[in-house]
């Protein structure tokens, strides 16, 4: 049975990625864009995976079903209302192109960026091109290291020769979009103090959403050596908080609280402590638990799908529990001071993983009604010598529940 759990755990992972990534061509969000003869046209765009891989982008109009590619040629600003694009030609792969690039900040002088690995400062007609490359050396005992060329600190330096109080800022100057808009918007204060500054990520928020639902949960326990199972149909409830990135949308993250209570009680046959033993299983308690969950919507139309892959940490309160070797009887008809009973322990802390999908249908911008289903595995913390601290418990969620924003 474990070995089923963990493989559909495997599945369940490997479809999640699979389908995030032949997806993401198809995530859309609504913008604007001006054309090279200054008319405006409103619509969804849909951006490339990575940017470098693709010199159009796709571009639906308000009420039209059909996504066309526009190219650099023919455009002169892309908005998403938190990201622009403008075209520029530049250096890549050792030829100039026409490319869509991210404008990041703009002042005295301006950054862009193409993707984690290619980013570049203008100033005045003159456009720099930021590249780390990473290079792999063999030492004399075989053994290799990494190491990256910074050729963007030579750059920076050349870009900023003009402001030689900047000479020690750029040499500690990492390569990421956050300290490269830092160092340009230090150089446009020295160089030009009434030039306008913008930093156009700041445009990035972060909303959270308050998710309080419940539901059923249909719950199976048992032992890794065994093929029985002990079932049980209760309900739950909790309180979830959504936190969404204006810049992606589509990735979310969930953490909450969840109240489930369980009852089992039945006949199983395992050989965790010997062959062929049967026991008589009664456990009641109730349960708290964190969840950490990963979770992507596809769209952003009005019923948008998801699937999510998690973490869980479940917290015990039991109430009552208690194993009875069946010395005698080996079915359920047997009185129950027959029973031998075996000393046990049960652990409060337990160790769960889940993988779900769901349904978001948007009532509004700012509040959604959910339907979600989950299938989850957890196990003990510790694999103690206590019987029931070997037992594993699986199940199948359904929820319903409404999500509003109120961050």
């Amino acid at each position: 049975m474990k070995t089923q759990i963990l493989s559909l755990l495997l599945l369940s992972t490997a479809f999640f990625l699979t389908t995030t990534t032949s997806q993401a061509q198809k995530v859309f969000r609504k913008s604007y864009i001006i054309t090279n003869q200054n008319d405006t046209l409103r619509g969804d765009i849909r951006l490339p995976l990575k940017f470098v891989d693709k010199t159009n982008f796709s571009f639906r109009k308000n009420d039209d079903g059909e996504f066309k590619a526009i190219s650099p040629q023919n455009i002169r600003v892309i908005s998403t209302g938190i990201q622009y694009f403008v075209p520029k030609k530049v250096s890549y792969d050792d030829k100039k192109e026409l490319r869509f690039l991210e404008v990041l900040s703009t002042g005295a002088v301006s950054t862009y960026r193409l993707d984690k690995e290619n980013y570049y400062i203008e100033k005045g007609d003159k456009m720099y091109h930021l590249t780390n490359s990473e290079r792999k050396y063999v030492k004399g005992d075989g053994s290799t290291y990494t190491a990256y060329s910074k050729r963007y600190i030579g750059l920076l330096a050349n870009a900023f020769r003009d402001e030689p109080q900047l000479k020690r800022q750029i040499r500690n100057t990492s390569f990421t979009s956050r300290s490269l808009i830092k160092i340009s918007k230090k150089y446009s204060e020295l160089a030009c103090p009434a030039c306008p500054y913008t930093d156009y990520t700041q445009n990035i928020k972060h909303s959270v959403y308050f998710e309080p639902q419940a539901g059923i949960s249909y719950a199976s326990l048992t032992f890794h050596t065994s093929d029985n199972h002990i079932t049980d149909l209760s309900p739950f409830a909790g309180i979830n908080f959504r936190v969404v990135s204006s810049r992606n949308p589509n990735w979310n993250y969930i953490t909450g609280l969840n109240y489930s209570s369980y009852k089992f009680e039945g006949i199983i046959r395992h050989s965790v402590n010997g062959p062929n033993e049967n026991n008589y299983i009664k456990l009641s308690y109730s349960a708290f638990s964190i969840p950490l969950i990963v979770e992507y919507t596809f769209g952003n139309h009005q019923v948008q799908p998801s699937i999510r892959l998690g973490y869980n940490n479940v917290f015990v309160n039991y109430s009552d529990y208690s194993v009875g070797d069946l010395l005698i009887f080996d079915n359920s008809s047997f009185p129950a001071d027959m029973l031998s009973s075996q000393s046990t322990n049960f652990l409060s802390y337990q160790i769960g993983f889940l993988a779900g999908t769901g349904i978001r249908y948007r009532l509004n911008e700012n509040s959604f009604l959910l339907l979600n289903g989950n299938f989850s595995y957890r196990i003990s913390s510790t694999n103690s010598q206590h019987l029931l601290d070997k037992q594993q418990t699986s199940s199948i969620d359904v929820n319903i529940g409404y999500s509003f924003r109120f961050k």
